[in-house]
């Protein structure tokens, strides 16, 4: 425990109320909001597997209001619900840079989910072709490069890493 306010804080919480208990619902909770209780246990399982960076977060006393908190406002869309939202406007724009940044978020929220490192390496593709229209060889080599690291066997990054290595005089490795 913290010394000073935060450690006097702590104390008197532990003092009154206990260590806190975050997986359990108070019993009104669930009578008025039933079909709250399954999305916030499954956030609140979550958690542990992937610790917050803020440090705060990590303490029991603040974990378990977070956790009172959703549960009072399950709406609340996660990150990863914000950028699945938003994944689709940045591709029918063809802005493959944003695509690049949701879909590395995306795979460190959801390593599980295979789909993410599949739009990610043709984002990276796409934005590699968008590079070597404007004459950016440097960024369109790094973002097949890229692409190639996540899928070594992605046939159209291999193609265009190869064409791109001919067309600069390169050794193409193959």
């Amino acid at each position: 425990m913290p010394g000073g306010l935060l450690g006097a804080l702590g104390d008197f919480f532990h003092r009154t109320y206990g260590p806190p208990s975050p997986a359990q619902p108070q019993q009104s909770q669930v009578q008025t909001q039933p079909q709250a209780q399954p999305q916030a246990q499954s956030q609140v399982q979550a958690q542990p597997q992937q610790p917050s960076p803020v440090p705060a977060f990590n303490d029991p006393i603040v974990s378990s209001l977070n956790q009172h908190l959703e549960q009072q406002h399950p709406n609340v869309s996660s990150e990863a619900d914000q950028l699945k939202e938003e994944q689709n406007q940045a591709w029918a724009e063809y802005n493959f840079e944003r695509c690049i940044v949701i879909f590395s978020r995306l795979h460190e929220l959801e390593t599980d989910n295979p789909e993410w490192p599949d739009k990610l390496k043709v984002s990276y593709f796409n934005r590699g072709k968008q590079y070597e229209t404007a004459g950016d060889v440097q960024h369109a080599t790094q973002c097949y490069y890229a692409a190639l690291q996540i899928d070594p066997n992605f046939p159209e990054a291999q193609q265009a890493a190869q064409q791109l290595l001919q067309q600069q005089g390169a050794p193409t490795g193959a």
